[in-house]
């Protein structure tokens, strides 16, 4: 058992130390808590740890295709235009739509990094003036063609938006929403 141990002296009339009194105090569970949350922090501490790499990690492997893609759907993209195919091709639209959409997913790998930096405290979000019309269009623009694929009528109607905010949570905000 642990044991706390409190005192003070009784003094006499002549002001001198007389006596004095002692408090016993069982502190055993106090401490075994304290040590749980100790453990329990140390263990969050390591998970964050692990996130974090693990995320560096994933980071690179996705980074790696994802640039790939984005570069032959700018070249597929390229080479309709130097064919002249009509404004109107598929082929320039589905390439447009892949290298758009590449982007908006690098771009949301970024935003989980830096939301998992921020979480570590390692980095704080830039509050910038952004158009938030523009971002829920993009955002909707993106997830139309998923919409159309469970007979989803998706439809943006919007006034103008603006706000204070980060780019990126916005962007990470309106996908999740409209997803």
């Amino acid at each position: 058992r642990l044991l706390s141990v409190s005192g003070a002296p009784l003094y006499s009339e002549g002001e001198e130390v007389e006596e004095a009194v002692f408090y016993l105090s069982d502190v055993t569970e106090q401490k075994r808590r304290e040590q749980a949350l100790r453990e329990a922090k140390e263990e969050a501490e390591e998970a964050k740890r692990i996130q974090s790499a693990f995320l560096a990690n994933m980071s690179h492997e996705i980074r790696t295709p994802l640039t790939s893609i984005i570069g032959f759907a700018e070249a597929v993209g390229t080479e309709a235009e130097e064919l002249s195919l009509a404004a109107d091709s598929p082929l320039r639209e589905h390439a447009e739509l892949i290298e758009q959409s590449g982007k908006r997913l690098l771009d949301t790998l970024e935003g989980v990094l830096n939301l998992s930096q921020l979480e570590a405290g390692q980095m704080e979000l830039r509050a910038e003036p952004i158009d938030v019309s523009n971002q829920a269009r993009w955002a909707a623009e993106e997830l139309s063609p998923r919409a159309q694929g469970k007979d989803i009528d998706l439809r943006l109607e919007t006034q103008c938006a603006r706000a204070q905010a980060d780019e990126g949570g916005i962007q990470i905000v309106l996908r999740n929403l409209v997803s």
